[in-house]
Formats: structure tokens, sequence, C-alpha cells
């Protein structure tokens, strides 16, 4: 249950709480109190009232204890800085990795620690290769030969994205991240593994769809609709 209520936090952080209640409307599993609460969190700091109740009424009826009169919804005034520092707390990126957000592009160089992202996702592939990952380049558009395809392919942003939260997260923190195209074929195949390697959860929101990548598996058990995209 634990990952559901990241992915309605991740949602509901960036301020889709239509969304965010959408996807527990449609959970495989009946909604524990912990995804209510945290959907009645994401109300209170981004000021819809009326789903702030709805959600504080399941709440209630699941633990009254849970619920004080006082605190109910989440929703009674706060203060203005209080909850300016929520919202600056959970501005959207490419990248959440507990307060951090960044963002990246394919092939990015302007973050001030690029040597060691590049260098952190060239040893993974090294890694990758020694259990069997051969990158999958028909995505690549370019008529350049393979091993600049091959170099195309490992610096797209998600890429990029992960090899950063890898090197300045806690061990075992998931990471997560957002993109506005679809995840290509290679770097759907390449978190997989990469998840097995470093043993770490990873879950990228994509155009279509949530992957969350744990022990060399896709939540989505590789159902999905790879992008034709280099640029992101």
């Amino acid at each position: 249950m634990e990952h559901y209520v990241s992915i309605v936090d991740m949602l509901g952080s960036t301020g889709h709480l239509d969304e965010a209640l959408e996807f527990i409307e449609k959970m495989p599993l009946e909604p524990r109190i912990d995804v209510w609460e945290k959907m009645m969190n994401l109300c209170r700091i981004h000021g819809d009232l009326e789903l702030g109740d709805r959600c504080a009424e399941l709440v209630e009826q699941l633990d009254p204890a849970r619920l004080s009169e006082q605190s109910k919804a989440g929703l009674l005034p706060v203060d203005p800085l209080d909850l300016q520092m929520e919202k600056e707390k959970n501005k959207p990126a490419n990248k959440f990795l507990s307060n951090m957000t960044s963002q990246y592009r394919a092939g990015d160089t302007s973050h001030p620690e690029n040597d060691m992202i590049y260098e952190q996702i060239r040893g993974l592939k090294a890694h990758m290769k020694e259990v069997g990952y051969i990158p999958d380049l028909r995505d690549v558009l370019y008529d350049i030969d393979q091993e600049s395809m091959e170099e195309a392919v490992l610096v797209h942003s998600e890429k990029l994205a992960l090899s950063h939260g890898l090197l300045t997260s806690p061990p075992r923190t998931t990471i997560r991240i957002m993109k506005n195209f679809h995840v290509c074929d290679d770097c759907h195949n390449a978190l997989k593994i990469i998840s097995k390697i470093v043993g770490r959860v990873f879950i990228i929101r994509d155009a279509k769809r949530f992957h969350q990548f744990q022990d060399g598996k896709c939540s989505c058990n590789d159902y999905w609709y790879p992008s034709i995209e280099l640029a992101f």
C-alpha cells in the first residue's frame, strides 16, 4: 500500500488533485486510511476545501480517533508562511527526491554535478552489460554510428535524473521522476535492470501511466506505449 500513497503524494503535490483522486478510485485494492489521509492533507495544502472534507469523512469513518474535530480535513486556517513553505517543498519537477527537485533534458550537460552524473550513468551501463543488457537503438532517428547511437539513448532525461538521484539520495530511498513523453524502450528496459542492480524502487510518471520499477520488474508488466522521440 505504501507505493500507492507515494503515487498519490506525487500527483497531489504537483496540484493534480483530480488525477490523484481518480487514481485512488481505480486502485485494485480498497484504499486504506493512510491513502485518504494523504489526500486530505494535500487538499489542505492546495486549498480544495470541498474535496478535503470528503476525504476527512472517509478518514473519520475508517478511524474516528485518527481525526479530531479541531483538525478535521486538515483545513483549519493555517499560517500563510507555513502554507507557502509546503507549496515550495512540493514544486513540480522532472525528478522528485525528498525536498529536492531538478529538471533534465536528453543530453543535458548544464547541471552543476554534470561530470558525476555522466560518470555514474556510464558506470551503470557497464554493470548492465555484465548482466546481459543490450541497448535498444530502434528509437534513434539519426543516421549515426553504433557507438553514437548508444550514447544517444544513454543520456535520455530519465536516465540522467535517475543517475543524479542515486548519487544524492540515502540508501533504499524511492526515486520519483515525472516526464512529459513516453518512456522509450531502452529506458524502460534499463530502469528494470538498474532497479535490480542497486536494490532500489523507481516510480516514473510518463505521458501515459505510472511505472514502478523494482527488483528487475515494472508494474506495467511491460505493457506500455513506447515513445519514438529522441529528445525529451
